[in-house]
């Protein structure tokens, strides 16, 4: 939960405080991580992983 607060808080600073992308918010960041996140063949959404791991260039990389 850390590492994803503190990836969710470079997003942020990325978006609204460098004027990248003002309206960025927390529901855009979740869909954002998680498109972006790293699978390897497992089902997903499972109990254990989430998700996936969290990928921040990933996550960046579905941006554009």
């Amino acid at each position: 939960a850390a590492c994803a607060a503190g990836v969710a808080v470079l997003m942020m600073e990325w978006g609204v405080v460098r004027g990248n992308r003002p309206y960025l918010r927390g529901t855009e960041i979740k869909s954002l991580l998680i498109n972006g996140a790293v699978r390897e063949g497992r089902m997903y959404p499972n109990r254990e992983w989430g998700y996936g791991a969290i990928n921040l260039l990933g996550a960046f990389r579905e941006i554009r």
